[in-house]
């Protein structure tokens, strides 16, 4: 069993690595609600479990290392959407609560299913506090 478990924490790198390149040219933040990054949902779900099951060490540091091939890129796309004029570790902070609050909450009750939907929304009202 530790085996399969190692070998699936292991594909789910390589799928992030893939799902990196693909992102690695987007210059505007909708690119990433395309059809192109919905083929990945299984990835993004499997992302989403392993953040809800962070508490075990090996599902965070897998989540943790599958997100390096993203999460800078992302970033960037978001911070000019959202007009950040610099990079700053309050920004950083707030980018990750909201990725992080997107895949925990993704599919539940009362939050909307589109991504960018959830994203704009909460932007919008921590900026206006």
């Amino acid at each position: 069993m530790e085996l399969f478990e190692t070998t699936i924490l292991n594909h789910h790198i390589e799928r992030y690595r893939t799902f990196g390149e693909i992102i690695k040219n987007y210059e505007k933040f909708e690119e990433l609600f395309t059809p192109e990054v919905y083929n990945h949902q299984d990835a993004l779900a499997f992302q989403r479990q392993l953040m809800i099951n962070q508490g075990i060490s090996r599902y965070k540091q897998c989540s943790d290392n599958a997100r390096k091939f993203t999460e800078q890129k992302t970033f960037e796309l978001w911070s000019v959407f959202s007009k950040i004029k610099k990079e700053s570790e309050s920004e950083w902070i707030l980018f990750r609560a909201l990725r992080d609050f997107y895949f925990v909450n993704h599919g539940q009750n009362n939050v909307p299913s589109d991504p960018k939907e959830v994203l704009v929304m909460l932007h919008k009202y921590l900026n206006d506090k």
